[in-house]
């Protein structure tokens, strides 16, 4: 297995009057070692057209070509008509050549057990990820409206003097413009002229978007919240928040986590290696120190993925997730 990866020509973006720019600017004064721009251009312009689109059977045939057998070609076809082309080769990374151009030892069939394996496991993840979410969401508006009041987060004063607070109320001035036509906008509108009280605007927020509310409050609150909830420094929750953004993303929209690179590192106690570190077993062991309920962590959210591992034992390597042989007891709280 091989852990570079290669641009393709359709991934470099060059801007051709910048380099025109630059290499008018930096040409030798000397006429004999001048050359012309355009030659560089031209030479660019090579690494910047698109590959050409393929119909569904010529996606297959592409496949073919690089390696995979595929052994019912209409089958693949119709897989391929509602699963993205680009999506699905990131799961045969792992079979690659020494040339990294070529698939080898590899069937459509056990590329499609790895990417169904792949979609169960992110709705597992995500789950999950919505129980801690709404935990997050409770303990941090209550916090912040019994210290400061229930509309305390509209003064700039309750929070960090480094805070772009400017930003902060932008954001949530649009939370509350996309969701006019709701009952509870509409509501508050009518009989508080507009004030929403942070328990109910935070309703309204992006995981990413709680997550720019919590950096920007003072320290002494970030500690209190992080060290009563999850007995760690704001530190470690600021970086724990950051990872869970991105994993929350990556499952809602369809990103691979099999064999992929996290390049969002949660803090953590536990001594993992490198390459372990960037596997999705770090970001589970987040994931475990932050989940609200100890009973549904282990009786849910760890029996289902052990279950599913076993259903797809024969498919799937752990190690490509990072995952080490006491997996389970590793996660178990």
């Amino acid at each position: 297995m091989h852990d570079t990866y290669s641009l393709s020509k359709s991934e470099f973006n060059i801007d051709k009057k910048k380099v025109l720019r630059y290499y008018n600017a930096t040409r030798s004064s000397h006429t004999s070692q001048r050359c012309d721009p355009r030659e560089h251009v031209l030479f660019l312009e090579s690494f910047m057209k698109l590959k050409e689109p393929k119909t569904f059977y010529e996606q297959v045939k592409r496949l073919e070509e690089k390696g995979l057998i595929v052994n019912d070609e209409i089958s693949c076809e119709s897989f391929l008509s509602h699963v993205n082309y680009y999506n699905f080769t990131g799961y045969l990374l792992t079979f690659r050549d020494k040339s990294g151009e070529r698939y080898k030892n590899v069937t459509f069939e056990l590329a499609k057990d790895i990417f169904f394996f792949d979609k169960e496991l992110r709705s597992i993840i995500f789950q999950q990820i919505e129980s801690t979410e709404l935990h997050l969401r409770t303990a941090i508006s209550n916090y912040h409206a019994l210290k400061y009041g229930a509309d305390g987060y509209e003064s700039s004063s309750n929070f960090n003097p480094t805070f772009d607070f400017d930003s902060f109320w932008d954001h949530v001035q649009g939370c509350i413009d996309d969701n006019s036509g709701s009952f509870v906008v509409m509501h508050h509108r009518k009989k508080y002229e507009g004030h929403f009280p942070l328990w109910v605007v935070v309703e309204f927020f992006s995981l990413g978007e709680l997550s720019y509310l919590y950096r920007g409050m003072k320290y002494n609150d970030k500690t209190s919240i992080s060290r009563s909830l999850y007995g760690v420094n704001p530190d470690y929750l600021d970086s724990w928040f950051r990872c869970l953004t991105s994993l929350r993303n990556m499952c809602a929209h369809s990103s691979r986590l099999y064999y992929n690179i996290f390049t969002s590192i949660p803090k953590l106690d536990n001594k993992l290696n490198e390459k372990t570190k960037r596997r999705l077993f770090a970001q589970l062991l987040m994931l475990k120190e932050m989940a609200p309920d100890t009973n549904e962590w282990n009786n849910n959210f760890l029996r289902r993925l052990e279950q599913l591992i076993d259903n797809y034992s024969d498919s799937i390597h752990l190690n490509c997730i990072g995952f080490p042989l006491d997996w389970y007891d590793q996660l178990k709280r």
